[in-house]
């Protein structure tokens, strides 16, 4: 164990202490100058090789061994730290713009990074501070774009009206209208709120003057009307695709059919909204109980719409006198039509066969989960015989049975477009999939048929397969593809 007095404390101008041990019987010699020892080496020997053993203290706390940041650096990391009030990125360069970035806090205001920062991985981390998944694929391959997207779906989302002030999502979508070209809201929240009727009765005062008063009573009456779209729709210049559900998520106990309402309110606003937003391409309204006097308004509004192109209005109560609306306001521009789990009957099918056979540009029509039956599937096999631009049809679970294959089996005879036909959980029988069979022998565009619960037997199920492969083979070839 080393003695303490083997120790010697030596001070140096930077203002450290050095302490140096020397073993008993080295070569080192100590001397006292004034207050202070020295030591002397023999000659040709250092410190580290004369068996002497040297520890170094700081006096200033602070003080380390790492090395002093250069101006360029510390500048840097200054401009980072004071972006908000001077956001002078655009003045750097990509090598310093990026160093800047790295250093950025997701947590500034987004009045100073929307306008300002446009780098990808800057919002990337934005995103992942705030939402886990996310496919970026579904937001044009932009980082940017998905985070202002699912920003304003959440705070949509979570307005309440009349509680909520419109200014807190006004002063985002200023912000956000450029990046903003998607917008799929999964609920809207109503406001419920009990008011007083006034019941006016003729009651007497003490002074024998009769005058009008007002028996104010609890009527109940509840409000179930949602976000008002024409807030914000005309201000979103670059949207192109609106997902609505008027409906409330994960509403537990509290849970109520009116809560799930499409109100004559909700139905005005939203159609003078759509008509305002002019770049609007896609338009799907699920689940939200619409009708067909409701129906009737936003179509209307949407008659000289000049760039819709896709409807989706599944999961709804729409009858046959909403199809007919369809078909005769907007039905020879769409390219899309989405019908699916709604109460179209024999007349809604009879109007989208007149569609069909007109010069239309529709290109999907999805109509199942409906009450077709086989005379509804009829006319519309009918109006495809003919028609030159129908890709993909769905029928599937339309009370469809041996009648109706037959007279699909008739247009695919003829049809030489259609490439895609779903006939799923419906009745055809055996029968019915011989009949379909002998049609697909002379048809050579069909690539795709669903025949799954459809009672035709596994003989015609792989029979159909059979055709189906020797269709994609010369599709193949024809695309230039490689023939697998």
């Amino acid at each position: 164990m080393n003695h303490p007095n083997d120790w010697i404390t030596c001070s140096s101008r930077s203002g450290t202490r050095r302490s140096i041990y020397c073993p008993p019987g080295n070569s080192c010699q100590t001397r006292m100058t004034g207050n202070e020892p020295q030591v002397k080496f023999p000659i040709g020997k250092q410190i580290n090789n004369c068996g002497c053993t040297q520890r170094t203290f700081a006096e200033d706390s602070e003080w380390t061994l790492a090395t002093v940041p250069s101006l360029h650096t510390i500048c840097l990391e200054h401009i980072a730290d004071n972006f908000t009030q001077n956001p002078i990125l655009h003045k750097l360069t990509d090598k310093q713009k990026a160093k800047v970035l790295l250093r950025l806090s997701t947590r500034l205001p987004l009045s100073i990074t929307v306008p300002f920062v446009h780098d990808e991985d800057y919002w990337r981390r934005c995103f992942s501070k705030r939402w886990e998944n996310c496919d970026i694929m579904d937001h044009g391959n932009s980082w940017k774009q998905a985070f202002t997207e699912r920003h304003l779906k959440e705070l949509i989302e979570q307005f309440v009206p009349n509680v909520t002030s419109p200014e807190t999502i006004m002063d985002v979508v200023l912000l956000y209208r450029d990046y903003v070209h998607h917008l799929c809201i999964e609920q809207l929240l109503p406001h419920i709120q009990d008011s007083y009727s006034p019941l006016v009765n003729v009651g007497t005062f003490d002074s024998g003057k009769k005058r009008d008063m007002v028996d104010w009573r609890k009527a109940q009456v509840k409000s179930y009307d949602h976000f008002d779209f024409t807030l914000i729709l005309d201000k979103l210049c670059c949207l192109q695709e609106l997902s609505l559900t008027y409906g409330v998520k994960r509403c537990g106990m509290n849970f109520e059919w009116a809560l799930f309402t499409f109100t004559e309110h909700d139905c005005l606003s939203l159609a003078k909204a759509l008509q305002i937003c002019k770049t609007l391409s896609v338009l799907r309204l699920r689940r939200s109980q619409v009708t067909d006097e409701r129906l009737d308004v936003l179509l209307e509004h949407l008659r000289d719409h000049p760039s819709l192109l896709e409807l989706d209005l599944g999961y709804n109560a729409i009858g046959d006198q909403g199809v007919c609306s369809i078909a005769q306001v907007i039905g020879t521009r769409l390219r899309c039509l989405t019908l699916c789990d709604n109460r179209i009957g024999r007349s809604g099918a009879h109007a989208l066969a007149l569609l069909l056979t007109r010069t239309c540009m529709l290109h999907s029509l999805d109509l199942q989960l409906n009450y077709l039956g086989d005379a509804g599937c009829q006319a519309i096999a009918g109006a495809l015989a003919g028609n030159s631009s129908l890709v993909k049809l769905c029928l599937d679970a339309n009370n469809l049975t041996e009648i109706s294959a037959t007279s699909l089996s008739h247009a695919l005879a003829q049809n030489t477009m259609l490439q895609t036909l779903s006939l799923t959980s419906n009745r055809l029988g055996q029968v019915g999939g011989k009949v379909l069979q002998e049609g697909m022998v002379e048809n050579g565009s069909l690539l795709e048929l669903d025949l799954r619960f459809t009672e035709v037997g596994e003989e015609t199920e792989w029979n159909v397969r059979k055709v189906l492969q020797g269709n994609r083979e010369h599709w193949r070839i024809l695309s230039g593809l490689p023939v697998s």
